[in-house]
């Protein structure tokens, strides 16, 4: 087996049938949700459909699901911006929570060295560098202390959560893990996550078409709550 030869019989037309079936029929596929049930119910089909020992789990999990969020500037006149709150937060009480904001950079340990955080509401970057609002509120800094008020809503709940496993055996006990996260937030979420679900699919089709010339194993992963709980199902 070459692979050219696998390359040769993986459809993209195939993955893309995925795609659109998963984010048409499933969409928001949060874990703890019957969407996320659906969707482990259908990768598990799908590897079943192609030859693959398939078997889907259910685990308890924690998972978080964001309410509505505000962040009010308090000044005269106010300002209020749209927010949004992460996994596993506090709801506030519902007059919300006060406090000067403090900026302390990229939010590593070491920004808080020598800064006295207590009782304040600390500015810090995303994962991918500042966010809007973050730029707006230390423009805002520079000029003068800005106290504001959050108020934010969090569910989080123990729910029971879906996870689906295939494998096609080598001739050695060795395998090789394929996984990727099943579960999305929501709307339709083609690309986080039914791209991966859908390529994974094709994978498992057409390597299970040449499972005689397998040396190693192959172990298919679609993990969930991967977005509402923090990696527990991958873990």
């Amino acid at each position: 087996m070459t692979e050219e030869a696998i390359l040769n019989e993986l459809s993209g037309e195939r993955a893309r049938r995925h795609v659109e079936h998963i984010t048409r029929e499933f969409p928001t596929r949060m874990a703890g949700t019957p969407n996320g049930r659906r969707m482990a119910e259908y990768s598990m089909a799908m590897m079943t459909e192609a030859g693959v020992a398939a078997q889907m789990h259910e685990l308890p999990g924690l998972v978080s699901f964001p309410r509505r969020t505000t962040l009010e500037v308090l000044g005269s006149p106010p300002v209020t911006m749209a927010a949004m709150t992460l996994g596993h937060s506090e709801t506030t009480t519902p007059e919300g929570t006060i406090g000067e904001l403090i900026d302390i950079g990229g939010g590593g340990l070491t920004d808080y060295d020598g800064r006295d955080v207590a009782g304040k509401i600390v500015v810090t970057d995303t994962t991918s560098g500042p966010g809007r609002h973050g730029i707006k509120l230390r423009t805002m800094m520079e000029k003068s202390s800005v106290r504001v008020r959050i108020k934010a809503a969090v569910a989080n709940e123990w729910r029971p959560i879906q996870i689906t496993v295939g494998e096609i055996k080598g001739q050695t006990d060795d395998f090789v893990v394929v996984g990727a996260h099943q579960d999305s937030w929501e709307g339709p979420q083609a690309t986080d996550n039914a791209t991966g679900s859908a390529c994974i699919l094709e994978l498992a089709r057409v390597f299970y078409k040449h499972r005689d010339k397998l040396r190693r194993g192959i172990v298919f992963g679609f993990w969930t709550a991967h977005e509402t709980g923090t990696m527990i199902g991958s873990t």
